[in-house]
């Protein structure tokens, strides 16, 4: 008996990641405070659990940091 198979799972997690990705960057694409566009980002990444089943999000002060932006 021959079962030929294709290995998909490389091909798979690559789509969700770009699905992803597509999703981060349209909700975020229209937000102009940190508060509106922090919620776009647990929302679009909270869409993809398989790959990221937790997620950290740091928020920072600009005065307090070094470094430019």
């Amino acid at each position: 008996m021959l079962t030929p198979v294709t290995e998909v799972t490389r091909k798979v997690i690559g789509e969700r990641r770009l699905r992803t990705l597509r999703e981060l960057g349209s909700r975020t694409s229209s937000t102009r405070s940190i508060g509106t566009t922090s919620d776009a980002i647990v929302q679009a990444l909270g869409g993809n659990a398989p790959d990221l089943p937790f997620t950290l999000l740091y928020l920072s002060d600009p005065k307090t940091v070094s470094g430019s932006y």
